[in-house]
């Protein structure tokens, strides 16, 4: 079920433990810009991304819920949120950093986002030289305004 935040000053936030990844370091998100749904310039910054020996590029996917889910392996990584994942395109993960337009007006079927919704994203990416293939992300959470 939704629900809203009563402390916005509290938001955004990152939590959950990522995995390292074949870098050796964990993804971890963090953003930048207005948290105003009018606004529509928030953008997630991924770090920690895996390298293929030249650089980063690697496929990836940001995925978001209104709510947490007790952490879960999935592949390499943790899934801390669902049910209910909503899917954004495909991106090529190509810099480390990477930063990532969370375009609210390009949101999947069924996944609007209403003022005050808390929102947990994550990011799920390919790590082919990995175990199982793919890792996941920290969740970075954030509430957005009118």
């Amino acid at each position: 079920a939704r629900y809203a935040v009563t402390a916005l000053s509290q938001l955004p936030y990152s939590s959950g433990i990522a995995n390292p990844n074949t870098s050796g370091s964990a993804t971890t998100l963090t953003s930048t810009g207005d948290i105003s749904l009018a606004s529509n310039n928030f953008s997630l910054i991924a770090s920690g991304l895996p390298t293929n020996g030249s650089g980063t590029s690697t496929m990836g996917q940001f995925f978001y819920s209104f709510d947490r889910a007790s952490p879960m392996p999935l592949n390499d990584g943790i899934l801390y949120i669902g049910p209910g994942l909503f899917r954004m395109t495909p991106v090529l993960l190509n810099q480390d950093p990477f930063t990532y337009h969370f375009d609210l007006s390009m949101l999947p079927s069924g996944g609007s986002i209403s003022s005050f919704d808390e929102v947990h994203i994550q990011l799920w990416y390919r790590d082919s030289t990995s175990p199982n293939g793919s890792n996941l992300s920290d969740v970075h959470t954030v509430s957005f305004g009118l």
